[in-house]
């Protein structure tokens, strides 16, 4: 009896045990612990507390020996789709790791929604256990309590996460509204951020952030009133740009992505000084208004059989499709758009009609899938006597074998590869 007892405390210290069962109190633990700036959290106090409940949970059971810790990644992103978790979830196949398992200082910091059934079986799989402070210790992946428990606490994340994002939402279209408040983010063009004293929050303006407010940016506000000054005067919009392009002292290059206007919150009364009056704002609106559709008494359904498939023999570019003279036509214009000036040296536009090249497909169909060219049998009038495909049927067979057009302009030729057999074919289409 004493020589089985001495034989098990040998066993606990030395800590020799087959993988995946390791001895009781020598467990080699994982932290891992997430935190997100977008509430204001101090990563700093988040970790040391997580880090702080993660020790108590596994004190006895053994000791942390690594550390992961994502800042400022959303729960919302998968453990794979995280810098921290991810290098984690990358280290469960390596046998070489050095840990057992993983201890959680907090469930919401770590799982979103079912994560968890995601997780679980590859945590399971490498024989990794989980530790977390809601299951007492460790979590049993074939107990159906610890399942339910750890599918509620999920279903509670996403509702907390649902429940804050509401509630800020409606907040700050409260701020807008009511109080005039610029919310933060990047200015819109024309604006730069000014000091707006102290922030009306008091824990924010403890941490010494200021309120901000919009005022005209000198070097940018000008350049705006230029814009309305010349859409007002009945320049287009392309000639607009065209001028700004040229024009490096009039802007930059910003990109920008605007919520559509059904998602705008406008304030009651004016929050900054603004950069045009509103006349000249609503008289902009109304010319770009005018500038509608032009009405048809007959609408007209307009087809292009060969959208997606033609590719320009000059420039490689796919060609853009193009309705002329009530009929569908392709064309390229080599990258160039009405916003940017022509370079005299750029190549002609290239331009095809959609119906001088439907009855080539037939022969293009018959060379793709015919192991040799054979000889024609022909009538004395010359015609093929050989049945032919609809054209229809050709283009949804280079659709189902991802197979490309290319038009060539200059010798008026239409060309075919296909990538399975490495086959190039060429049509005249005189």
């Amino acid at each position: 009896m004493v020589a089985a007892s001495a034989l098990a405390e040998w066993v606990q210290r030395s800590g020799r045990c087959r993988y995946g069962d390791p001895a009781p109190g020598r467990l080699r633990f994982v932290f891992y612990g997430r935190v997100s700036t977008e509430d204001w959290q101090d990563p700093v106090t988040s970790r040391a507390r997580q880090r702080e409940q993660a020790e108590a949970l596994v004190r006895g059971h053994g000791q942390i020996v690594a550390e992961f810790f994502d800042v400022g990644q959303t729960r919302k992103l998968a453990w794979a789709c995280r810098p921290q978790s991810g290098a984690l979830v990358a280290q469960l196949a390596d046998p070489e790791r050095g840990w057992d398992a993983v201890v959680i200082g907090e469930y919401e910091q770590a799982f979103y929604s079912s994560q968890y059934a995601v997780m679980a079986p590859l945590f399971e799989h490498y024989g990794v256990q989980l530790w977390t402070p809601e299951a007492g210790g460790r979590v049993d992946f074939k107990s159906e309590h610890d399942e339910k428990t750890m599918t509620m606490l999920g279903l509670s994340s996403k509702r907390e996460i649902t429940r804050t994002s509401i509630r800020v939402r409606a907040a700050m279209a409260v701020q807008t509204r009511e109080q005039g408040r610029y919310l933060g983010g990047r200015p819109p063009y024309g604006y730069r951020l000014a000091d707006a004293g102290p922030h009306p929050n008091k824990a924010h303006a403890a941490w010494g952030r200021p309120a901000h407010r919009l005022e005209p940016d000198p070097r940018t506000a000008p350049v705006v009133r230029w814009i309305f000054a010349q859409r007002l005067a009945g320049h287009s919009v392309a000639r607009i740009a065209r001028a700004l392009n040229e024009n490096v002292a009039l802007g930059h290059k910003s990109v920008q992505r605007w919520n559509l206007p059904d998602g705008w919150v406008i304030s009651s009364r004016p929050a900054h000084p603004a950069l045009v009056s509103e006349d000249d704002f609503v008289a902009a609106q109304d010319i770009n208004a005018a500038r509608g559709p032009v009405p048809h008494a007959t609408p007209v359904l307009r087809r292009y059989l060969l959208a997606g498939l033609l590719a320009c023999g000059v420039c490689g570019r796919r060609m853009e499709s193009a309705w002329s003279n009530g009929k569908a036509a392709y064309r390229c214009r080599h990258g160039r758009t009405s916003a940017m000036a022509p370079d005299p040296a750029r190549p002609k536009n290239a331009y095809v009609r959609e119906d001088k090249l439907l009855p080539h497909l037939a022969a293009l169909h018959l060379l793709l899938t015919s192991p040799a060219v054979r000889a024609r049998r022909r009538t004395r009038a010359g015609a093929d006597v050989r049945s032919t495909v609809n054209p229809v049927e050709v283009i949804g067979y280079l659709r189902k074998h991802e197979i490309t057009l290319t038009w060539n302009p200059a010798a008026a030729a239409l060309q075919a590869r296909a990538t399975e057999t490495a086959k190039t074919v060429t049509v005249k289409t005189h």
